[in-house]
């Protein structure tokens, strides 16, 4: 896991092949990327992660695999 947090407003990049609209523009969030195999155990922790932790930004990304 890497950690970087950066609160200003466009500090925030993607890969070309993701919709930026879809997520923050800023770097104050944790991502939890998952294949289709790992979809539920992903999501079941990206949601206890946000139920534990409310003011925590998490975002999800499902790739291929």
């Amino acid at each position: 896991m890497v950690g970087f947090k950066n609160p200003q407003p466009n500090s925030q990049s993607y890969p070309p092949y993701l919709d930026p609209s879809q997520y923050p523009n800023s770097g104050d969030f944790i991502a939890v990327v998952r294949n289709e195999p790992s979809a539920g155990l992903a999501h079941a922790l990206a949601q206890e992660m946000a139920q534990s932790t409310p003011v925590l930004k998490v975002e999800t990304l499902v790739v291929p695999g």
